[in-house]
């Protein structure tokens, strides 16, 4: 969320931004990734992004197209 700006990332969420590093530095000791890497944070955000649901989807509408894709 806000692109690694942990401010505007707190402000959106409606949290402190200490409360907001807090939480990402549990994430991380929990997941034992570094969240701080890129490649770990597209990572997650694919495993969010399949397995969520359509009333809780990642992301902005238009992003993707639902449903599987198509066969060329």
């Amino acid at each position: 969320m806000a692109n690694g700006q942990g401010e505007a990332a707190a402000r959106a969420l409606g949290v402190h931004r200490h409360t907001l590093r807090a939480r990402m530095r549990k994430a991380a000791r929990l997941l034992g990734r570094d969240l701080d890497d890129p490649a770990v944070r597209a990572e997650l955000w694919i495993a969010l992004s399949v397995t969520a649901n359509d009333e809780d989807a990642i992301g902005q509408p238009g992003d993707s197209h639902p449903g599987p894709p198509g066969i060329a």
